[in-house]
């Protein structure tokens, strides 16, 4: 035990994952010797031009899409806003007026989301919020009350629903959103759709993106999220569905994302999704157990704490719980003092005093204020687990 009680056991997953080897080799690769501009007409850029057509085809592979249909970005928060904002600006560029326009999304969503909508607000778009269940699972009747009771005078033209809750591990039922959208779609008039964003950041890991099957017409994903490179990420859109860039210059990604393409970065975040292909299955039954097992040690030593998400409907690398009467940040703090690193909420909640995720659970704020996420990682250890258990019965 002394071995690994010196030992940083790293917990916070949820947030950023390290590097993969595999992966970090990969970007040394073409970032050292094998560099070059995908543009240029020269033996260096057509070298790395094909790098970039091999990069494109693994990730439409992971997929199961066209290798036309991925655009490289530089993470999360940019696919999103792209995502958002480009299909948005297409529809200005066509004459509709923001003042005819709804989004839905959920109250759960990521920061880029949610900011987005609000940018959206700010230009006359009418955004509906739906709540979630006590699981943070999507209310699956207001949505399609949100879809058949709005105003007349305004057209839904996107919902943004996210695939897994980076705070709460939760899946929401993506298919079945879908297949209310696709309802809607039908009594639309014209060749208008609404269109279906999902930010799948926290999937790839443990769930197969299929979009054949998915029923969205984008979806974005994380490098960072996947051991993958940081700065990388990535954006999948239905042939035939239309964004206008938010970034302007030489055309780069079939002219949907200006700016000369990092080659290690795009490299690196194929290599990540190989190996989350590769890896799902068997890291996805192996951590279930360990989650179950931690969630099974926590409910001896707090008896009194608070599972918040599903521990039926979710990942199986993301565990938080709200500890009644507890200072969940002191607490965080103390668990890093002993080596130990986890999180109270989202690191991308800058400024936010409590989670407005585990607020939207309708448990009370005194839940939101004490809540804490541990999100385990493809190496956490049984040995490690039982460590981080002992340990949280001394601080609490």
């Amino acid at each position: 035990m002394s071995a690994i009680r010196h030992k940083q056991i790293y917990m916070d997953n949820a947030a950023i994952t390290p590097v993969d080897k595999e992966v970090a080799k990969e970007v040394r690769k073409y970032e050292g010797a094998e560099y070059g501009n995908p543009s240029s007409i020269h033996s260096y850029g057509v070298r790395a031009k094909k790098v970039l057509f091999e990069s494109r085809r693994t990730a439409a592979d992971f997929f199961h899409a066209r290798a036309s249909d991925i655009f490289f970005t530089s993470g999360g928060t940019e696919s999103n806003n792209l995502a958002i904002i480009g299909h948005f600006n297409h529809l200005l560029e066509k004459g509709i007026s923001p003042k005819r326009l709804r989004m839905i999304t959920s109250k759960i969503e990521h920061a880029s989301v949610l900011e987005c909508a609000k940018y959206l607000e700010k230009k006359g778009v009418a955004v509906d919020h739906i709540g979630v269940n006590e699981e943070g699972i999507v209310n699956l009747d207001e949505l399609e009350s949100k879809l058949n009771e709005g105003p007349e005078e305004r057209i839904v033209f996107l919902i943004s629903i996210m695939y897994v809750n980076n705070e709460l591990g939760t899946i929401q039922p993506i298919r079945e959103i879908g297949s209310a959208i696709r309802r809607y779609n039908k009594r639309l008039a014209g060749d208008f759709h609404a269109v279906f964003h999902i930010d799948a950041s926290q999937a790839p890991l443990f769930i197969d993106v299929d979009v054949r099957s998915l029923g969205a017409d984008i979806v974005t994903v994380d490098g960072q999220k996947i051991y993958g490179p940081r700065g990388a990420g990535l954006l999948w859109k239905r042939n035939g569905i239309n964004l206008l860039p938010i970034l302007y210059g030489g055309g780069q990604e079939m002219g949907l994302r200006s700016g000369t393409e990092n080659l290690g970065s795009v490299a690196g975040m194929a290599k990540a999704l190989e190996i989350a292909g590769r890896r799902r299955e068997r890291d996805t039954a192996r951590l279930r157990n360990i989650r179950d097992n931690f969630i099974g040690g926590l409910k001896r030593i707090l008896p009194r704490a608070e599972l918040n998400g599903s521990q039926e409907k979710g990942v199986p690398y993301i565990v938080n719980v709200s500890i009644p009467g507890a200072d969940n940040e002191y607490f965080v703090l103390r668990l890093d003092a002993k080596g130990i690193a986890c999180s109270t909420k989202s690191s991308c909640m800058q400024g936010e005093e409590e989670s407005y995720v585990v607020k939207a659970l309708g448990k009370g704020g005194d839940a939101a204020k004490s809540s804490v996420r541990f999100s385990f990682g493809r190496d956490i250890t049984t040995r490690q687990v039982e460590y981080v258990l002992k340990v949280i019965k001394t601080v609490i």
